[in-house]
């Protein structure tokens, strides 16, 4: 709003002095790729702890690689994409967008991928799991189910954090954000 001579506001114009639009008009991609990444980095932050939980507490035995659900590759991951993933939120609720961040989320959802087929490899789907397994009763004893269910959970949000990628990834194609860096 801007003041007039005799004191009453007027509405500021729709244009920049310089022509350009005051706000971007594609707010609702920007509202949805800015609301999956924030997810993302909640799911994110969700399996860096449960890795650290399984890596921590899980017994030492045969199948310990397995029952910890791969924990040492999801916290790699986690810290890798964390550092990644939150300026590229940062960018994406900013007016100057680069279209390279698409290609940036693709390669992250990439690994994210490729540490849920590990995981899923080795967890079967039954009521707990890799924890039924009659080997890992005979190596380490009866099986800690809340340990397992923690690893079920690993598992959910692990698959998440690839689904939002992914999703992320598509919408940076599907929608095509203008790079007003030459504007600067």
């Amino acid at each position: 709003m801007t003041n007039t001579e005799e004191g009453g506001a007027i509405p500021a114009p729709d244009m920049e002095a310089d022509g350009h639009p005051r706000f971007t008009p594609n707010k609702l991609p920007r509202i949805l790729m800015a609301s999956l990444h924030s997810l993302h980095v909640i799911s994110n932050v969700v399996v860096l702890v449960l890795a650290v939980y399984l890596l921590k507490h899980f017994p030492s035995g045969a199948f310990e690689k397995r029952l910890q659900g791969h924990s040492g590759w999801a916290i790699t991951l986690a810290s890798i994409d964390l550092l990644f993933m939150l300026p590229i939120l940062i960018a994406s609720l900013g007016r100057f967008n680069r279209n390279f961040l698409g290609f940036i989320t693709l390669i992250l959802g990439a690994f994210w991928l490729t540490l849920v087929v590990y995981i899923l490899k080795d967890f079967t789907f039954g009521i707990y799991g890799l924890c039924e397994d009659l080997n890992y009763a005979l190596f380490n004893g009866p099986p800690d189910f809340a340990r397992c269910k923690i690893k079920r959970a690993l598992t959910a949000f692990t698959a998440l954090a690839t689904l939002t990628n992914f999703l992320a990834s598509l919408l940076y194609c599907v929608w095509w954000f203008p790079d007003d860096s030459e504007d600067l």
